[in-house]
């Protein structure tokens, strides 16, 4: 990628006028879609929530906005002044001209290399590479969220825009209920849509993660889902090296301009897409880990119950209470949005925040069978070993102990099995990784 290039297509576009937006096609799908300028365009207009630049609360985006990929071109002294109002002291911190950093991992670095939290929001100014309604400047393009373009109500999200001969949706396959959809590589999947009730068509969902939209654009060659590794073979991007990015929150293995991401968020890593061997095309909400279990029945909870707000975030929907859980003595003070009204993390998150009376430990009976130890070297995934079965699983135990890490041979375990104390298993399950087991 040629560096000057990119910053005049990402930044130079401020001073034009609005211009036509053009969605690529793709006659022989899959096909790679492209790394810089329009993968999609919108069809419904929206309003801005935030100031953001050029934006200002209440003003209207409108139709056929540009939607672009995951990345960002890279930052220069051209942007000196643009860096400055994100809060950096020194603009060369944030400095990297060889771009191909998705919006999440761009920022995350900035708010590395300057020190400061970032996005964030202040007053009505929300602070970030892009606004809080996922696009910037006067040429109004989006990278990610579009949560100005369709309301969180109802089934299945509506239509938002179309990304060469398909459709891209909301992020919810059905909002009532909780369900959010499985997609292959290319950010899509087949199932049933508002304009579609009675036949599955393939189409695009919205992603609360990279790529945000559009990693390819599928079907297969054989008119089914798109596997990671196929997806990758479109890109000479992928593959061609990795680098750790440095964030707050540890070290990230990364290859620049690759947009296929796999089942635990890494381009770099190899875990397939829960949508190629899934048996249903959704998941419940925090049960991306599993198979979808629509016939469980949720434990019965008590009558008055101090927990944690499912409604609150800081700046972003991801980030809520659990994002608030891996680091409370920092994110617990954070003011955030519930229902309209800016509120305090530790008076939402209010379990996380440790503002609950501790349960009685219950007292094991002789009948009761022998207790086990977390296994100590469990960590949920690489560049984040910091997430253990202490300091993370113990957090939200209720949806965490479903998730898979890495124990210290390298195997793959749920949190579950690993950290059986922290999830109340009572022992050790038998396995050939704790040949120590209780039986």
């Amino acid at each position: 990628m040629k560096a000057a290039t990119l910053f005049a297509i990402n930044f130079a576009q401020s001073a034009l006028g609005q211009n036509a937006c053009s969605n690529p096609g793709c006659s022989n799908p899959p096909c790679a879609a492209p790394l810089v300028n329009d993968v999609g365009c919108t069809t419904v207009s929206g309003t801005e929530v935030y100031n953001h630049a050029f934006i200002g609360v209440g003003d209207a985006i409108g139709s056929n906005a540009h939607i672009f990929g995951p990345f960002e071109a890279g930052f220069s002294s051209k942007q000196d002044s643009l860096i400055v109002g994100w809060g950096c002291t020194d603009p060369s911190a944030a400095y990297d001209s060889a771009g191909g950093k998705d919006l999440d991992i761009a920022e995350a670095s900035v708010a590395y290399e300057c020190g400061i939290d970032f996005p964030r929001l202040v007053g009505s100014d929300y602070i970030g590479i892009v606004g809080y309604c996922g696009g910037r400047t006067s040429d109004y393009h989006f990278h990610r969220s579009f949560n100005c373009l369709y309301s969180e109500s109802g089934g299945h999200s509506t239509q938002i825009g179309d990304a060469a001969s398909h459709a891209l949706y909301g992020k919810w396959e059905h909002f009532s209920e909780r369900k959010l959809p499985y997609l292959d590589a290319c950010g899509g999947h087949f199932g049933f849509t508002p304009e579609s009730p009675q036949t599955e068509v393939y189409h695009y969902h919205v992603q609360d993660t990279a790529p945000f939209s559009i990693g390819c654009y599928g079907p297969s060659a054989s008119g089914g889902l798109v596997p990671l590794a196929t997806c990758r073979a479109l890109y000479d991007d992928c593959g061609d090296g990795v680098e750790n990015m440095q964030t707050k929150d540890g070290s990230v293995p990364y290859d620049r301009w690759c947009p296929c991401f796999d089942a635990d968020g890494s381009n770099v890593g190899n875990e397939e897409l829960r949508a190629i061997s899934a048996s249903q095309n959704w998941f419940y909400e925090g049960d991306e880990g599993g198979e979808p279990t629509p016939s469980a029945t949720p434990a019965p909870e008590p009558a008055v119950a101090c927990g944690d707000s499912e409604d609150w975030y800081y700046k972003k929907e991801q980030k809520n209470c659990e994002w608030v859980a891996e680091n409370t003595e920092t994110r617990c003070s954070k003011k955030g949005t519930l229902d309209g009204e800016e509120v305090e993390a530790k008076k939402a998150c209010l379990k996380t925040c440790g503002q609950c009376e501790p349960e009685p430990t219950p007292t094991p009976t002789p009948e009761s069978p022998e207790q086990c130890e977390d296994d100590e070297s469990w960590y949920k995934k690489e560049g984040q070993e910091g997430k253990t079965c202490a300091v993370w699983v113990s957090k939200n135990p209720e949806d965490r102990c479903n998730k898979k890490g890495y124990i210290a041979d390298g195997s793959k375990v749920r949190a579950s099995e690993a950290c059986c104390a922290t999830c109340g298993t009572g022992r050790r399950l038998l396995s050939r990784r704790y040949e120590d087991a209780v039986v």
